[in-house]
């Protein structure tokens, strides 16, 4: 017999500790997620991650990189080592208007893509 914590029906031979229906979906901040992708429980998709329409997640996503298809694979990473360590440890999605207003007017964000 089976435990559901999604239906009130009935509770079988085990209980809610010993069945996971299911494990949430962690998505980091600046993350584009493209139309009818799908993500399978448990995965894990880094900051600034781009996952392309249509593709399905089935392993964690790294921060800053770019996956398509279908298991979705890395296509590329979008910036260099360099760029990618400063937004981690800048976490400009954290930085009040006024203070990210500032930091683009200093060139603190001004870089290259590749």
């Amino acid at each position: 017999m089976f435990y559901s914590t999604a239906k009130d029906i009935w509770a079988g031979y085990c209980g809610a500790e010993n069945y996971l229906e299911s494990e949430s979906v962690e998505i980091g901040s600046d993350v584009w997620i493209g139309a009818r992708s799908i993500i399978l429980d448990g995965v894990k998709i880094g900051d600034g991650a781009i996952v392309a329409a249509g593709s399905v997640v089935t392993e964690n996503v790294d921060p800053y990189a770019i996956v398509g298809g279908v298991p979705a694979k890395l296509i590329r990473r979008r910036f260099s080592p360099e760029v990618e360590a400063m937004l981690v440890n800048e976490a400009w999605w954290d930085l009040s208007d006024e203070d990210l207003k500032r930091a683009v007017q200093l060139g603190k964000f001004s870089m290259e893509i590749e």
